[in-house]
């Protein structure tokens, strides 16, 4: 190489802290890296072998630079191919660790093929994984098998000793409670849950060799005939399944998963490697006697974990069942073979690929069903006699634990009550007692909490939440829960930064009513910002169709990445995964066939949480008689009030009791219309009684009010509104003068409201509605339109409504440069003005650009507004300016 230019690193500059290998420091360096002896802005990496020992040294690199911090194996992976590779599977600070799954796993292969052995050799160090090459390395803990160890048959001595895979055999003799054989698609499934799953689900002794006949008793298959067909089966067309199987899986891997690497950069695998100078090195060819091409299939269900003979008998049952598919894959007659089916469905546990192909005969069954569709893994089910129970109590043996603390934040505490009674009407119960033998349901909106960990290991209780409850009253009906939002969220809402939206902006196109509130509520409980505008400082788009709205459109342009409800739903339930990019194809797919459900997941991270459903909660006779009876009676009253609807209103005035010692007066002055603002229901009913007894009106809109009363200056949204509108802003006192008098006093100066934060109070509402009257009671901001940034406080509702009553507008989508720089004529401000607030500085950093000698783009404070309409005049921008 002539020039350093020219050498691998030479864009590098690194700083070291707990490098370990002084050799291969030397080696970065000579091929052009430049060593920094502290932490500047021209940092582009941080090389660290030890991150926990070295964390205090580098929260600078985190916190200040966004330097990327990464261990020595890049250097190490990066000169084996001699290109730059992704950092990602190297990276080291406490964020990317997380998402290394596979950080406490060594892996070694048993008898993968050396074209399956590369890529799941790619997969596991990608997440964080090891790999070797030796089966008794001390530091080995999975041993991934393509098939199941099959002992030799001692009689025939000549074939016996040919056909043993020692290096199977011996993988077997060294399994252990810390030695674990695996199956390829163990580390898949654990790549789409973003956790270590189970091991045991994923041995090798289940799987099934299709060329092996299976030893089944006659009396489990429906004829002989059956039996026959199955032990006659074409080599060719067994040879046809298994090349089928591994082309797809091959398909899969190379699609899903190795397309997480940089585009432009292979990952560590794009080339053959034969060794690493850490020690994590493939093995070659000889060193496996009997190389297979992984089939995952599995031979029986979970629940029948017995002998191989058990097991066979459920392969048989299985392929009885199995009928000729009529899309397109060929599925298991009486040629006897497993159906070749879609590689989502082959690419699954155990306990449901028997489940799953019981039920090709009615239905193509999709990995990621409707919500509307029971689970192919378990038959779930509700009630034992739900047929027979009533709408109207429809939670009949139903007992219910609402864990209150976590909903404190979100419904108010006189909300809770109410939630019981309606339980109890519909024929549920109610317990305080978490520990309640006969729970049936605890509703949580979490599953952080110790207690919902406490409940969820008794294995008979569904974990459900507040949505479920409510959805399951709307309908009437009790139903398996078949939305994210019906699972308590694994994410803590105590630690907002460990929340995984807490960086992303979202909007969204195409949904409407109560599917685009489910979206809003999963978007903030996992800490994201939402707006109904798209600029280009959205992160995502959530689309309901393709290509037929202008963000869709915008979207594309600018490079936003676009993903359907599948994506925000399977994050809602835990999959971190989702994140990663590229992203998959199925987050991405808005149409197709089957029509894509934006609210459907995958299953399998909500699996611990369906298992309680597979048993059905028990109806007594007793109990439903009760609920019969119940209901019954509640029809029948329902029906008494139609009938007697229109005499009671005619009764309903002879009914009260009259007093005569009131006198009623006529009322003195029609046009009085009060509205009350910073009362208790208690006091707010007193005076409400009072005014009726004037003769007054009760105003609830501010356009119509002439009085304001408070009790003392606060600053709520009714008095925002109804200075715009108001002739009075006053205390109580008058209306208790009023009351002892029996009539609408005249206003004195001592019945306003005064301003108690100044020193001394001054009578600031009268002077404010003086200034409206002088202007003939033309709004404050007639003609003037306002962009509210999502994080202002009050709320966009709160404030939409307060700029309403002052005669502006509320854009939704973002304002273009010329709005914002358009003045009005009068008085000579833009006629478009942006409020924000801190939080949402960082989404208007591109306006300075705008800024110059002759116009400063000028963002506001919501104070601006707030004061504005309390002085009722346009107040200086300067002082009301948010800096960015």
């Amino acid at each position: 190489m002539s020039t350093n230019d020219s050498k691998l690193f030479s864009s590098i500059k690194y700083f070291a802290s707990g490098f370990n290998d002084s050799s291969l420091e030397t080696q970065f360096k000579q091929n052009g890296a430049i060593k920094l002896f502290y932490l500047t802005e021209t940092t582009t990496h941080v090389i660290c072998d030890d991150f926990d020992s070295n964390k205090g040294e580098l929260e600078q690199a985190i916190e200040i630079y966004q330097t990327p911090i990464v261990n020595s194996s890049w250097i190490t992976a990066c000169l084996r191919c001699n290109t730059l590779l992704p950092i990602d599977p190297f990276r080291n600070d406490d964020r990317h660790q997380s998402e290394h799954i596979f950080r406490s796993c060594t892996f070694a292969n048993v008898n993968l093929s050396i074209e399956d052995q590369n890529k799941i050799y790619a997969l596991v160090t990608y997440y964080g994984g090891q790999w070797t090459s030796d089966l008794d390395d001390p530091n080995c803990t999975y041993l991934i098998c393509a098939s199941a160890f099959v002992k030799p048959n001692l009689e025939d001595e000549t074939s016996s000793s040919a056909n043993v895979d020692e290096r199977l055999q011996h993988a077997y003799e060294i399994q252990s409670e810390k030695v674990h054989l695996i199956t390829p698609d163990w580390i898949l499934d654990c790549l789409n849950a973003g956790r270590l799953l189970e091991e045991n689900d994923y041995h090798p002794d289940l799987l099934r060799d299709p060329n092996d006949l299976m030893d089944v008793d006659e009396d489990d298959l429906d004829d002989d005939q059956t039996n026959e067909n199955l032990q006659n089966q074409s080599t060719d067309e067994q040879i046809s399944v298994k090349s089928t199987t591994v082309a797809h899986r091959s398909q899969l891997i190379t699609k899903n998963f190795f397309n997480q690497a940089d585009q432009t950069t292979p990952p560590p695998s794009a080339e053959p490697v034969t060794g690493i100078n850490d020690g994590s090195n493939l093995p070659d060819s000889s060193d496996t006697s009997q190389t297979k091409s992984f089939l995952p299939k599995r031979s029986r269900a979970r629940a029948t974990a017995g002998t191989p003979r058990q097991r066979n008998k459920v392969n048989a049952a299985a392929q009885n069942n199995v009928h000729s598919n009529q899309n397109g894959h060929s599925s298991t007659t009486k040629d006897g073979n497993l159906s070749t089916l879609p590689i989502e469905e082959k690419l699954i546990r155990p306990s449901v690929l028997m489940n799953l192909i019981n039920n090709k005969t009615t239905s193509q069954t999709s990995r990621h069903p409707p919500p509307e569709t029971l689970s192919y893994e378990l038959n779930y089910c509700t009630q034992d006699k739900r047929e027979l129970v009533p709408s109207s109590q429809c939670l009949v043996g139903c007992v219910i634990y609402i864990h209150q603390c976590e909903y404190n934040s979100t419904v108010s505490k006189d909300q809770i009550p109410t939630w019981s009674k309606t339980i109890t009407d519909h024929c549920g119960l109610i317990t305080e007692d978490p520990n309640d033998a006969n729970l049936t349901h605890f509703v949580a909106a979490y599953r952080t909490s110790e207690l919902f960990r406490q409940v969820c290991k008794r294995r008979n209780v569904r974990m459900v939440t507040a949505h479920w409850l409510n959805d399951v009253l709307q309908r009437k009906k009790l139903f398996v829960p078949n939305l994210a939002i019906h699972y308590p969220s694994p994410f803590d809402p105590n630690d907002p930064e460990k929340l995984p939206l807490i960086k992303y902006f979202f909007t969204m196109t195409g949904f409407d009513g109560i599917e685009r509130a489910r979206l809003r509520y999963m978007i903030r409980s996992l800490g994201g910002k939402y707006s109904g505008h798209l600029s280009k400082w959205h992160t995502h788009l959530l689309a309901r169709e393709n290509g037929k709205t202008e963000k869709f459109k915008k979207a594309s342009q600018w490079s936003i990445p676009i993903v359907n409800g599948l994506w925000l739903s399977e994050l809602y339930l835990g999959n971190t995964c989702a994140l990663k990019q590229p992203l998959e194809e199925r987050y991405k797919r808005l149409t197709g066939t089957p029509t894509i459900d934006h609210f459907s997941f995958d299953q399998i991270f909500v699996h611990d949480l369906l298992l309680p459903w597979s048993q059905p909660i028990h109806i007594t006779d007793e109990m439903l008689n009760s609920a019969i009876h119940r209901h019954n009676d509640q029809q029948h009253t329902q029906d008494m009030n139609v009938v007697n609807h229109d005499h009671l209103k005619i009764a309903h005035h002879y009914d009260k009791p009259v007093d005569s010692s009131v006198e009623i007066p006529v009322p003195t002055d029609e046009s009085i219309s009060i509205m009350l603002s910073g009362f208790n229901m208690k006091i707010l009913n007193h005076y409400e009684t009072i005014i009726k007894t004037l003769g007054g009106k009760i105003s609830v809109l501010p356009h119509t009010t002439t009085h304001l009363i408070m009790n003392r200056f606060l600053r709520t949204e009714k008095l925002y509104e109804c200075l715009n509108y108001a002739t009075y802003v006053l205390k109580t006192t008058w209306l208790d003068k009023c009351h002892e008098e029996k009539r609408f006093l005249p206003i004195e100066e001592t019945d306003w409201i005064l301003n108690e934060e100044t020193q001394p109070a001054e009578n600031l509402f009268q002077r404010s509605i003086s200034k409206r009257l002088e202007r003939q009671n033309r709004l404050l901001f007639l003609g003037y339109t306002f962009f509210l940034t999502p994080s202002v406080q009050p709320s966009p509702t709160i404030l939409k409504s307060i700029i309403h009553s002052a005669g502006g507008h509320v854009r939704r989508e973002f304002p273009t440069i010329k709005q914002l720089t358009t003045l009005n004529e009068q008085s000579n401000l833009p006629n478009c003005l942006i409020l924000s607030c801190d939080s949402d500085r960082f989404l208007l950093k591109d306006l300075q650009k705008y800024t110059t000698s002759d116009f400063s783009m000028k963002i506001l404070t919501i104070d601006f507004l707030l004061q504005s309409i309390l002085q009722q005049e346009i107040l200086n921008l300067d002082l009301f300016l948010l800096k960015i």
